[in-house]
C-alpha cells in the first residue's frame, strides 16, 4: 500500500476510533510533511483539521424570554403607551384597573387580560397602520428598554456560533424588527387578523409557560444540542427552565 494511502487510514483512526490522538496526529502530520514534502500531504491535513472541530465542537441552543429579561419594561404594555401617550394610557390602565387586578389574584387568565389590553388600544386597527406604529417603536422606544448585559450576552452566544433564540408571551409585530436586527430567531405570541384589522385577540394560544415549551418543541429538534441554555425572569419560563441543561433567572439585573 502506498504511503500516502497508510497516512490517511491513520488520520481516520486518530480522529474516530481514539479521540484523544488528535495531538498525535497533529504531529504525524509535521513529521510526514517534512519528509516526504508538503504538497503530498496537503489535502490530507485539510480534511484533518476541518473534521477535528467539528468533531469536538459543542452545538449549543440558548433561548431567551424576552420582557423583563432583555427589556426594563413589558412590551406589551409600552407599545400601548407609545401609541396613546401617556394620558390617555394612564386613563385607561385606570378604567380596566380592577381587571388587572384580577389577573394578579389569579381570578382570569392572563390570555384574557392580554386580549381585554389589545381590544382596547388596538382593537380594529389597521394592519399595515399598526405595522408602521410597530417599525417606529422599535426605533424610536425600544432601543431604551434593551438591558446592555443581555444584548452583550447574545452577541456572545452568536459569535460562539451558537442558535439563539427568544421565546415570548408579547407579539410578532413588535418584536420580529428587533430580533432580524439582532438575527436571532423569534417564538412569540401571535394576533388575530380579519379583514386586514386587528380584532385586539390572539391567534392561537399565549406564548406563556407550557405552551412557550410546546412552541419550542414545535419549531425545534432539540435532540440536535448537546447544550440548551434558558434565560427568563418569571414564573412564566419555569416550564422552559426544565427542559434546558442550564438556566439563569432574572440574570442582567444587576446593571
Amino acid at each position: 500500500m502506498p504511503i500516502n494511502c497508510h497516512f490517511h487510514n491513520y488520520m481516520l483512526w486518530s480522529m474516530h476510533d481514539k479521540p484523544n490522538q488528535e495531538k498525535e496526529g497533529f504531529s504525524v502530520i509535521k513529521f510526514m510533511t517534512v519528509v516526504y514534502g508538503f504538497d503530498i500531504y496537503q489535502k490530507h491535513i485539510e480534511v484533518y483539521c476541518r473534521i477535528i472541530p467539528n468533531r469536538t465542537s459543542v452545538k449549543t441552543l440558548a433561548l431567551f424570554d424576552f420582557d423583563g429579561t432583555i427589556t426594563t419594561h413589558d412590551t406589551m404594555l409600552d407599545p400601548a403607551c407609545f401609541s396613546a401617550g401617556k394620558f390617555r394610557y394612564i386613563l385607561t390602565m385606570i378604567v380596566i384597573s380592577p381587571v388587572l387586578l384580577l389577573m394578579k389574584l389569579k381570578l382570569i387568565s392572563n390570555s384574557f387580560t392580554k386580549e381585554l389590553f389589545m381590544s382596547v388600544f388596538f382593537g380594529g386597527m389597521n394592519e399595515q397602520a399598526f405595522v408602521q406604529l410597530c417599525n417606529a417603536y422599535n426605533k424610536k422606544r425600544l432601543p431604551e428598554l434593551i438591558r446592555p448585559r443581555a444584548l452583550a450576552q447574545i452577541q456572545s452566544h452568536l459569535e460562539h456560533g451558537d442558535d439563539v433564540y427568544v421565546v415570548s408571551a408579547s407579539a410578532t409585530h413588535w418584536l420580529q424588527p428587533w430580533c432580524n436586527q439582532q438575527q436571532l430567531s423569534l417564538i412569540c405570541s401571535q394576533l388575530e387578523i380579519v379583514d386586514r384589522k386587528l380584532t385586539g385577540k390572539l391567534d392561537g394560544p399565549n406564548c406563556n409557560g407550557e405552551e412557550k415549551v410546546r412552541r419550542i418543541q414545535q419549531a425545534i429538534n432539540l435532540s440536535l444540542y448537546d447544550k440548551i441554555i434558558a434565560y427568563g425572569d418569571s414564573s412564566g419560563d419555569k416550564e422552559m427552565f426544565a427542559i434546558s441543561h442550564e438556566h439563569y433567572f432574572k440574570p442582567f439585573r444587576n446593571e
